[in-house]
């Protein structure tokens, strides 16, 4: 078998058995990055703020009750503290996340632990914060998830969760670490 057809079946398979799904959550906890900015006081924390994850989830074992799946995807990561029109700071990044779920389905209920990678970290803000205008580095975190899982009538199945994410944000323009590790609360739509 020739390595093109052998990566032409992968992907047939992947697309046959790929579901997608969509996370939306809302994060609170890390250092205040008025502090490590040198801005005004403002309440923005490193691992705050509101997130939407997409991608898609890959079944590894479909045994019952106990599967594993494997889930990659990318999202949007933001806080806005607005004082005014004229006055306000904004946090935001992109995830590209990869996790491992064990999902129970006689109980129906997923854990997880995986890996996020955080690309375009930008402190961006205007009026008497301008100062705290800056990009923080590329960064590696971990993540911990816990969800509990339904099936609607129509057959959709959803989740909300519990989420653990730890990461630290290097601040080069002001030579800071700051600590991201936030808890997360998420609702999942899983799109088979």
């Amino acid at each position: 078998m020739s390595l093109r057809v052998a990566i032409g079946t992968l992907v047939i398979t992947l697309q046959i058995s790929a579901a997608g799904f969509l996370t939306v959550g809302y994060g609170h906890g890390g250092d205040s990055l008025s502090n490590a900015s040198g801005g005004q006081d403002y309440s923005t924390q490193a691992g705050s703020g509101l997130f939407f994850v997409g991608g898609l989830l890959f079944p590894i074992s479909t045994t019952t009750p106990h599967r594993f799946e494997a889930q990659i995807g990318a999202g949007y990561l933001f806080q806005n503290d607005e004082h005014s029109k004229d006055d306000s700071v904004s946090w935001s990044r992109i995830p590209i996340e990869a996790l491992y779920y064990y999902h129970n389905t006689r109980n129906k209920f997923r854990l997880a632990w995986g890996a996020t990678y955080h690309i375009a970290n930008n402190i961006d803000s205007r009026g008497v914060n301008k100062s705290a205008e800056t990009r923080a580095e590329n960064a590696w975190g971990r993540i911990l998830v816990v969800e509990k899982l339904w099936s609607t009538e129509t057959g959709e199945t959803m989740s909300i969760g519990l989420r653990h994410t730890s990461i630290n944000y290097r601040l080069s323009a002001f030579d800071k670490i700051v600590n991201g590790d936030a808890w997360s609360v998420t609702f999942t739509g899983l799109l088979f």
